[in-house]
């Protein structure tokens, strides 16, 4: 069949790297914080950790049982030397690891009698809570009319009458903060749109289905692109989070030791309202957000203590006519799950979950009882979401066959679809949004990892390598590189729209 010149479908590119090492499939993939090292879990339950540099695997642990495998890895941010494992054996791991080797004995075990496939949500925060500020940067997922809430502006006006202007605990003053909003939103504006188009043709849908692994020795610029220091996380946490404020000691005034299990009965019972905590000006919060032993719940561990802070429950479906409520949840079980303890926009604290019937819910950590947001997004259970950084805008996959880009609403009480993208093919296992929160890939079923442009919700290509399932996909700090995992055993490296450096 003739091709007319010009009409040629542009391929898409290969991964830069393909790495092989694992006998089973790959099921978590994650990049370490401060060092050109992947971190990689399989369904045998054993992790890896690839040096990006000589391309190979440098050290593995057998984490979890086999017959549980890997389901879940976060790497810390806060403690470039640890990262946190999940299993499907109910246990959470914390790990240290270094570019020579991976302890062979996890700092600290936390039995969270968990079994299902929810993937675990690190958060850390390297300050306490500070007052709410009135004003905020816009989120790339959110509708720009946003306006702050009642509860802000009265905190904002509180403050002012007071003379404080929220310095109680190490920010900065209003002046200051509006003045880098509006710097970031004048560099956000005079950002090259080409950036996002420009490679466009390269990333185009050839229905030939590519791939062949072509590895180039762009892997070796790129990994070594990988900043060795990444910008910390906001200082300004909305609200007072009780409990939440305990702080996570330095290294070398370790939490646990090595080895140590949490097998108190009742720890996720402790008063979280009493804030009973010591406040220190340097204090660090490290935080881990699951599903819970209840599958329908979502519980929240802190791993310096390996100490339940917190247990979400979901309203109880009504029974008829009588409203006696009945044990069954309304939502059915948490299949997915983020937790912020610092978003830029929302008003405290938040943890949101994807759930079974399709319903997303979000939560007010300062007031748990009950969800401040419950909005229906699919048809079948939410496997994958992720929120941006300002705690208000997200994407979400599921079972069915497309993604929605959402808004939640905090003021109003609610949540709404901001667009609905159709795929064609049913299945999104994961979501990775960059640090720029300018470009999001997901995970399909169908063997592919599609790249989605945050700002226009659209989408701009699709990867093409897999030969099964993508089941989990990383961005590298500062983006230069994105992780792909399969049930094919293989994970491919990609370089695509890398963020500009510099300017």
């Amino acid at each position: 069949m003739a091709v007319t010149s010009g009409q040629r479908t542009p391929r898409a590119p290969d991964p830069v790297h393909v790495l092989r090492g694992h006998r089973t499939d790959v099921t978590a993939v994650a990049f370490a914080a401060q060092s050109n090292l992947l971190l990689s879990g399989d369904a045998d339950g054993e992790v890896k950790v690839w040096d990006l540099g000589v391309r190979r695997a440098v050290s593995s642990v057998r984490a979890h049982t086999a017959s549980a495998g890997v389901i879940g890895l976060a790497a810390s941010r806060l403690n470039p030397s640890k990262f946190v494992s999940q299993g499907r054996d109910g246990v959470v791991k914390v790990w240290a690891v270094s570019e020579a080797a991976l302890a062979r004995q996890p700092l600290l075990v936390i039995e969270t009698g968990s079994y299902n496939f929810c993937k675990l949500s690190l958060a850390e925060a390297q300050h306490l809570p500070s007052p709410i500020e009135a004003r905020f940067p816009e989120s790339p997922l959110q509708p720009s009319e946003a306006e702050p809430s009642r509860d802000v502006q009265r905190s904002m006006e509180s403050r002012e009458a007071a003379g404080t202007s929220g310095r109680g605990l190490g920010c900065e003053s209003d002046a200051g903060r509006l003045q880098k909003l509006e710097s970031f939103e004048s560099k956000q504006s005079a950002t090259d749109e080409s950036q996002l188009r420009g490679d466009n043709d390269a990333l185009g849908e050839d229905e030939a289905e590519g791939g062949g692994g072509n590895s180039r020795d762009s892997l070796g610029e790129a990994s070594r692109g990988i900043p060795h220091e990444r910008r910390g996380l906001s200082a300004a946490m909305g609200g007072q989070s009780s409990g939440l404020a305990a702080g996570l000691q330095s290294d070398g005034q370790g939490s646990t030791a090595a080895g140590a299990r949490s097998t108190e009965e009742g720890t996720g019972e402790r008063a979280l309202e009493t804030g009973a905590y010591p406040v220190a000006a340097d204090a660090a919060q490290q935080l881990v957000a699951v599903a819970g032993g209840d599958p329908s719940t979502i519980e929240i561990w802190d791993l310096r203590t390996g100490h339940q802070e917190q247990r979400l429950e979901q309203p109880r479906s009504e029974g008829p006519a009588g409203g006696l409520q009945t044990d069954t949840p309304s939502a059915g079980m948490c299949m997915s799950v983020q937790l912020l303890l610092q978003p830029e926009s929302a008003p405290s604290p938040v943890a949101v979950g994807g759930y079974e019937d399709g319903t997303v819910m979000a939560w007010d950590l300062r007031s748990p009882a009950v969800p401040c947001i419950r909005q229906r997004l699919h048809s079948e259970p939410v496997l994958s979401l992720a929120v941006d950084r300002t705690g208000c805008g997200g994407i979400s996959g599921s079972a069915d066959d497309k993604v929605v880009f959402f808004n939640l609403r905090y003021a109003e009480g609610r949540g709404c679809v901001a667009k609905e993208l159709p795929l064609g093919r049913p299945g999104i296992g994961d979501i990775a949004l960059r640090e720029d929160q300018r470009i999001v890939a997901t995970a399909g079923w169908d063997h592919r990892v599609r790249i989605f442009d945050c700002k226009r919700r659209t989408p701009l290509g699709v990867l093409r390598y897999h030969s099964a399932a993508v089941t989990s996909v990383a961005f590298s700090p500062g983006g230069q590189l994105l992780a792909s995992a399969s049930r094919d055993a293989a994970i491919a490296l990609w370089s695509i729209y890398p963020p500009k450096t510099g300017g």
